[in-house]
């Protein structure tokens, strides 16, 4: 999963500027997640972070089907 995760960060550097804000908020907001939790309980969770990767790379395939 790391790895699908890694190749779907490096697409999602190549999604158009016409991406609305609020969809780049959101897949930042998952990346961030994905690579340093969510800070919240301070519980490291992997079955959390692989939910994470994998909400991740449903969105930039979304976003990517979009353009």
């Amino acid at each position: 999963m790391q790895e699908e995760f890694e190749e779907f960060a490096e697409k999602a550097k190549t999604l158009p500027d016409t991406i609305s804000n609020e969809d780049k908020l959101l897949l930042y907001g998952l990346y961030k997640q994905a690579i340093v939790g969510t800070g919240t309980t301070g519980i490291y969770r992997p079955s959390a972070l692989l939910e994470t990767m994998h909400s991740s790379i449903e969105l930039i395939n979304l976003l990517l089907f979009k353009c």
